[in-house]
């Protein structure tokens, strides 16, 4: 509101309340020339007018004639009148109308209803009418009783719960229950609302919490969703039946962007409040919450987003978020992952996607400026950012004048920036191996190299050549790694993630006993992946990606219909996903249909052996004498070899002396009978070392 609204308010409440001291100064005259003791009036003491019949009934004619007034008595009446008609007056002249009559209209209250309020509210905003009280009632404040005795056109109903002034808790009791004659007092937020003051209920303070109006404009995309979605809602108010919106994305940030200018477009301030904190509550308490929120969408122009806070889609979650949507009305948004099923009211849903790769680049170089000098195809292909995480990005990387150096600074910074988010679910595995490091048969290592170059040449074939408008199942790329332990899958994984990052999936923490959670926790993964083009390594995937079995029981069912959203998302998933497994054959068929590559790790031959061997030790590694050929002799997997080289290092240098044969010799020994394999010791004779009898 501005000032000069604020001034006229003001000048009206205080013409109101001129109005109220009249009152009670003609009714404390009134009882003085009684001799009446200043008590609270019992029902029938003024037989003036029928108080207690309903306001929408009939009054009642006066039982008797009044007797005469003295003069100064009429002068009082004089006075009330000429203020009613002052305060017609002013209301008439303010746009918009005074915030008492505001709250009138909103609420639907009588004219004594507005009176009882104002009077309620008068000992705080004049120190005069507490006196007043006194000697008309005898008590520093009001009670319905004294309302019913001083207010014109005075019904015995507003005091039901039924009526606004107690149903929207516009007035409260000083003690637990509200009788005839206890003393009354207007509500904090209600008073300062009759001041023209708008601020949320400082009850509502510790659970809903301002959202920032958006402070930049939305990428194309999504400034389409929330175009789209103010015409819903502008639809929807003329008709007088306004939906819950359900916003639907992968990204909280999104969506929250999303639903910030949507409020702004409307002109509403947006507030948000997480469905967790509702299952936290008693239920009683989320009833009085939803009536409080709902009673500031009478009060202020405000909005609310309730946030899924990340899919808790427990019973407890459930049942609270139903209980406060029963209960409360206003403009309310709903941000999920997912749609949300079963609500209470009628709904209507949009989708909010992450910017577009065109958008994103157009990002980078807005965040970047003048120091654009990266590759900003690269970074906007390779990963799923907004506008504010850009910025952030860009702002704490210092930027190299050389764009290759540029773009892997860049690449750097965003993989830090988004690190943190798998870290429940995955760990983050810091890629050590590269391609000569690598050993594998040609065929094998000609279909990772293939593997890097789809990677690498994504954007040319999707983008610039138009195959991502053919397809349909996403344009990710997912390939299983079949093989023994050791045989170097997650060695392969590595090479593959050095320009990517590689997060290995935690089965033990996607994998839960409860129905229902693992697709979450599943769902959670692939989102956060897609935002950093990460690569997703499942080790010892039939864990998860097992066969589909014969459904027996309700745990059956479950068990294929979590398997077959797996499929499907590993089927939408737009990044790297490798799932590595010791035992092809456990794996589900329908994923060996879907899965774009599948490499298998054999065991590795006497020539790769012996070339595992002689890269085995880095080059500042002592070396005395090694025969490479009688190692690769001994059959070990490329993981032996190098837990064979490190123990055999360790050997040496307790003794002070270069690595030779026979320290390599009996770090392979022992590495053998780790993994209960037999041991030749004709493999294992020195030189100087004679064969056992």
């Amino acid at each position: 509101m501005t000032a000069s609204w604020a001034q006229a308010n003001d000048d009206y409440l205080s013409l109101s309340l001129t109005r109220m001291r009249l009152l009670l100064q003609r009714s404390a005259d009134r009882r003085a020339d009684r001799h009446e003791p200043p008590v609270p009036p019992a029902a029938g003491t003024d037989r003036r007018r029928s108080w207690w019949r309903s306001h929408s009934g009939p009054s009642a004619a006066p039982a008797s004639a009044p007797s005469p007034k003295p003069r100064s008595r009429r002068h009082v009446d004089d006075d009330i009148s000429a203020d009613q008609q002052r305060i017609a007056a002013a209301a008439g002249d303010m746009s918009p109308a005074p915030a008492l009559e505001q709250m009138r209209r909103v609420f639907g209250l009588t004219e004594f209803e507005r009176d009882v309020l104002l009077l309620c509210a008068a000992p705080e905003l004049d120190t005069g009418v507490t006196a007043l009280l006194q000697a008309a009632y005898g008590q520093a404040r009001p009670s319905f009783a004294a309302a019913m005795d001083l207010l014109p056109d005075a019904s015995w109903d507003v005091r039901s719960p039924e009526r606004p002034l107690r149903y929207w808790g516009l007035i409260t009791a000083t003690d637990e229950a509200i009788s005839n004659t206890a003393a009354l007092r207007a509500d904090e937020r209600i008073l300062h609302a009759i001041k023209g003051l708008d601020h949320l209920d400082n009850r509502l303070a510790t659970l809903i919490e301002p959202v920032a109006p958006p402070g930049e404009p939305l990428p194309a995309s999504q400034q389409q969703v929330a175009d789209e979605a103010v015409d819903l809602i502008s639809r929807a108010a003329a008709s007088g039946d306004i939906p819950l919106l359900q916003l639907v994305g992968t990204h909280a940030a999104d969506r929250t962007a999303v639903a910030a200018v949507i409020a702004h477009a409307l002109g509403l301030q947006l507030y948000g409040l997480r469905a967790s904190s509702l299952a936290a509550m008693p239920s009683a308490e989320i009833g009085a919450v939803a009536k409080l929120w709902y009673r500031e969408t009478l009060l202020a122009p405000v909005a609310l987003l309730l946030d899924d806070d990340g899919g808790d889609d427990t019973i407890a979650t459930r049942g609270a978020r139903n209980a406060f949507l029963r209960r409360t009305g206003g403009l309310l948004l709903a941000s999920a992952s997912d749609l949300i099923p079963d609500l209470p009211t009628p709904t209507l849903s949009l989708e909010v996607a992450r910017p577009t790769a065109a958008e994103q680049r157009h990002l980078w170089i807005r965040a970047l400026g003048s120091a654009g000098r990266a590759d900003v195809g690269l970074l906007a292909e390779q990963f799923r950012l907004d506008s504010p995480e850009i910025r952030r990005i860009v702002a704490c990387t210092a930027v190299p004048d050389d764009p290759q150096e540029a773009t892997r600074a860049l690449q750097a910074a965003a993989r830090r920036a988004l690190r943190p988010r798998l870290q429940k679910l995955a760990s983050w595995v810091r890629p050590v191996a590269n391609w000569e490091t690598l050993v594998l048969p040609d065929t094998e290592l000609a279909q990772l190299h293939e593997i890097a170059d789809q990677v690498t040449h994504r954007s040319r074939v999707y983008s610039d050549w138009g195959f991502g408008e053919r397809m349909n199942r996403g344009l990710g790329i997912n390939a299983l790694f079949a093989g023994q332990s050791g045989t170097g899958k997650t060695m392969a994984a590595e090479v593959l993630a050095n320009d990517l990052g590689l997060y290995r999936i935690d089965l033990s923490g996607v994998v839960d006993k409860y129905v229902g959670e693992t697709p979450k926790h599943v769902r959670t993964i692939f989102d956060w992946g897609e935002a950093g083009e990460a690569i997703l390594l499942f080790d010892e995937c039939d864990a998860i990606f097992g066969k589909r079995s014969e459904v027996k029981d309700a745990h059956d069912r479950y068990a294929n219909i979590e398997i077959d959203y797996l499929l499907q998302r590993m089927e939408t998933y737009r990044g790297v996903a490798i799932l590595a497994t010791n035992m092809r054959d456990a794996i589900d068929r329908a994923f060996l249909r879907r899965l774009r590559f599948v490499v298998n790790f054999p065991f590795p031959s006497a020539a790769d052996r012996e070339r595992m061997w002689r890269i085995a030790f880095p080059a500042d590694t002592p070396l005395a004498g090694l025969d490479y050929p009688r190692l690769a002799g001994i059959a070990l997997t490329g993981a032996g070899i190098a837990d064979a080289a490190l123990a055999a290092a360790f050997r040496a240098a307790a003794a002070d002396r270069a690595v030779g044969m026979t320290d390599v010799l009996d770090a392979t020994r022992a590495v053998l009978r780790k993994q209960n394999r037999p041991v030749n010791e004709a493999d294992f004779r020195t030189d100087n070392q004679a064969l056992p009898a």
